[in-house]
């Protein structure tokens, strides 16, 4: 907590929820409006772990996250928000005979356009 910015409650949650349940391939999380806390993002932004095959999920998940901070961010009057986004990537190995085993990723986002502000604070709160 470097930057004075707290993390909400809600977001220790949905961690426990991904990590130890296996209850979402991806969460993310934002700044509130007034930069000072970081708070789970919409729900649209959540993705369940589903039935179909893993690869198609997360492929399908990046595409319409990609659609989501492209567009959904364009009316905010501080510009476009930068967002930690985890995922649980699943893969085959290379070995013989192939082995599907998985990773969970941090992604730092900060888009071109964000301002100052939440650029730095975002900057200090990781």
């Amino acid at each position: 907590m470097a930057s004075g910015c707290a993390v909400d409650e809600e977001c220790k949650t949905l961690w426990t929820a991904f990590h130890t349940s296996k209850k979402y391939r991806f969460i993310t999380y934002k700044l509130n409006e007034k930069f000072t806390a970081i708070i789970p993002d919409d729900e649209e932004f959540q993705m369940e772990i589903g039935k179909e095959d893993a690869i198609k999920e997360t492929t399908d998940f990046l595409s319409n996250l990609k659609n989501l901070l492209t567009t959904k961010d364009d009316g905010a009057k501080s510009g476009p928000r930068p967002r930690w986004i985890v995922g649980y990537f699943e893969f085959a190995t290379d070995e013989s005979p192939p082995r599907l085993t998985g990773k969970e990723v941090l992604i730092k986002w900060c888009p071109d356009g964000t301002k100052v502000k939440p650029r730095m604070v975002f900057s200090s709160s990781t």
